[in-house]
């Protein structure tokens, strides 16, 4: 059996950061950010609060179209495109298929994670789902 050299010893002294001496968890958080800005150059955000939605490349086409223009029962327009996925989105209430837009799919509302803005619908069925996102509630690369 080989054994395992013994463990160096922990320095607990408590030290301070010298003038000059960079912070770590400001580095950190740095590099955080700058990592979050390069991750929404490329995304599709939520026009209120700029949360990332979904990415160019979720981009679906339905019925072989990528756009879709739409009116409910109360009048009003939507332009929506398709995604595959929408990890910005948040799903709510129970499926229906009330004024389903896609025969064949039930709905549920759809609202932005990080700012409770509606963005769109999320569409489901036995074999196949989707989010419809209203463009109107959306920015970047759409």
């Amino acid at each position: 059996m080989i054994g395992l050299p013994p463990p160096s010893p922990v320095d607990k002294t408590p030290r301070c950061l010298e003038l000059g001496d960079e912070d770590p968890v400001a580095k950190i958080l740095e590099a955080m950010k700058s990592d979050d800005e390069s991750l929404k150059k490329n995304a599709i955000l939520c026009k209120q609060c700029d949360h990332v939605i979904t990415f160019p490349e979720d981009l679906i086409t339905i019925n072989d179209r990528f756009i879709h223009t739409f009116t409910n029962p109360s009048g009003l327009q939507f332009d929506i495109q398709c995604y595959h996925s929408a990890e910005g989105a948040l799903v709510s209430g129970k499926p229906t298929d009330f004024f389903t837009w896609f025969k064949g799919y039930a709905w549920q509302f759809c609202y932005c994670k990080n700012c409770g803005n509606h963005i769109g619908w999320f569409y489901s069925n036995q074999e196949d789902q989707f989010f419809g996102l209203n463009l109107a509630t959306l920015k970047g690369d759409i």
